[in-house]
C-alpha cells in the first residue's frame, strides 16, 4: 500500500510512505515548519527518489535557495509515491472503476427468514 498526504493551506507539508504485511517500509516527508523546509526519509524508498530529491535541491537552488520564495522539496514526497505506484492525485486524471459481482461469482439468492408472527402462528415451516 502506498499513502500520501498533503497539507497546502498554511504550513506546507507533504508526506509519502509504504507498507507492506502491516509494517511501514519506507517513508518521505516534507516539512515546511523547519529553517528552509526539511526533507526526511526513512526506510528503503523506491530507487527514484535519489533523482527526484537531487531535480528538486537543483530546482530549489536556482530558484534563489531558501529565500526562493518556493519550495522544490514540497513535491519530493508526491513524485516519490508516483515513481511507486503510477499516480500522483493533483496530475493524472480520476479514473474510477465501478466493480461488478459476475454471474460465477453470484451467491444463490438467500430467502428471508419468517418473521415473528408467521414463526408464532406456524408458517415458519418448522422454524421456532
Amino acid at each position: 500500500m502506498v499513502g500520501c498526504q498533503i497539507n497546502d493551506k498554511v504550513d506546507m507539508d507533504s508526506a509519502a510512505w509504504a507498507a507492506r504485511d502491516g509494517r511501514e517500509i519506507w517513508r518521505v516527508a516534507y516539512r515546511s515548519t523547519c529553517k528552509g523546509g526539511r526533507l526526511e526519509s526513512s526506510g528503503s524508498p523506491p530507487p527514484e527518489f535519489e533523482s527526484i530529491r537531487s531535480a528538486a535541491l537543483r530546482e530549489q537552488e536556482e530558484a534563489g535557495g531558501d529565500g526562493a520564495g518556493v519550495a522544490y522539496l514540497f513535491d519530493v514526497p508526491l513524485d516519490v509515491a508516483r515513481a511507486a505506484c503510477g499516480y500522483r492525485m493533483d496530475v493524472d486524471p480520476y479514473s474510477f472503476v465501478r466493480l461488478e459481482r459476475s454471474r460465477s461469482a453470484a451467491a444463490p439468492p438467500r430467502q428471508p427468514a419468517p418473521g415473528w408472527l408467521a414463526r408464532l402462528f406456524g408458517g415458519g415451516k418448522g422454524r421456532a
